[in-house]
């Protein structure tokens, strides 16, 4: 059984082990806010110089009151013992981290941003991280592309003893991925430079990226440009022999009109 391998990088891990320790020390975090919850609810009631009557621990948690007996030095004092873990603190680390992870692993930040509304698509695009994500997105490309080449020589290879043979170099290997963000902005551009006349096409659809296959797209909006045209040919044309017909109606009825009069003197 052949076995072809898929690299996903060319240091051959995974995507989040170069963030394993910082999802290890996220996790950590995350532990430790949970158990200071649960410590501060099974806090323990401490006394100070002094002592509860019977039933004041029970009194204190149902009526808020409580009455004591002190010892004497006048200092008297009830505090609850628990640990002390500020969740402010503490979720401020935790984004921090999750920052690095994202950065790290080229993943897109989610989080909200208040304020102006002056940002474009572009910048957006640019401070959230989708460009970090693209480019780890076209060396994966580079890297599955390598086995996917490999696969279709071998299969080349077994279809040979079946007498089927096929040329490897004639298979394209493509990644189909949606390429519609600021597909505005991209529109825009392609009409700018469709508008300088020295662009192919072709050239035009690999600036914009809206795909991986810019011929295949250039061929088939050449046939729909094509068709267009013949359309709008064909309803002028139809529009002009319309004309035409009725022009001739009109001379029709003007070549009568003498003969009619020409009747109806000779009748008189």
């Amino acid at each position: 059984m052949p076995i072809v391998e898929y690299m996903n990088n060319q240091w051959r891990v995974g995507d989040y082990e170069k963030a394993i320790s910082l999802m290890d020390a996220l996790n950590v975090s995350l532990s430790d806010r949970v158990n200071a919850i649960e410590q501060t609810v099974g806090s323990i009631l401490v006394y100070v110089d002094c002592e509860p009557d019977e039933g004041g621990t029970k009194a204190l948690k149902q009526r808020g009151a409580v009455k004591l007996k002190t010892n004497g030095n006048g200092r008297i004092d009830i505090k609850y013992i628990s640990p002390e873990l500020l969740q402010s603190d503490a979720q401020v680390l935790e984004d921090t981290i999750n920052g690095y992870i994202d950065a790290v692993t080229g993943i897109p930040s989610r989080s909200e941003r208040s304020g102006g509304g002056g940002d474009t698509g572009d910048a957006v695009y640019l401070r959230d991280g989708y460009q970090d994500l693209e480019l780890v997105v076209r060396k994966k490309e580079r890297a599955f592309r390598k086995g996917e080449r490999k696969t279709i020589r071998l299969v080349s290879r077994i279809m040979r003893r079946f007498k089927k043979p096929f040329d490897p170099r004639e298979v394209d290997v493509n990644f189909v991925r949606n390429r519609s963000t600021n597909i505005s902005n991209k529109a825009t551009a392609a009409s700018a430079l469709v508008s300088t006349g020295i662009f192919d096409p072709v050239d035009v659809i690999k600036i914009i990226g809206v795909t991986d296959q810019p011929t295949e797209m250039a061929a088939r909006g050449e046939v729909h440009r094509l068709k267009i045209e013949a359309e709008k040919q064909a309803a002028i044309d139809k529009q002009n022999k319309a004309n035409d017909a009725a022009k001739e109606a009109e001379a029709d009825k003007e070549m009568e009109k003498p003969k009619a009069d020409a009747v109806k003197t000779s009748e008189e």
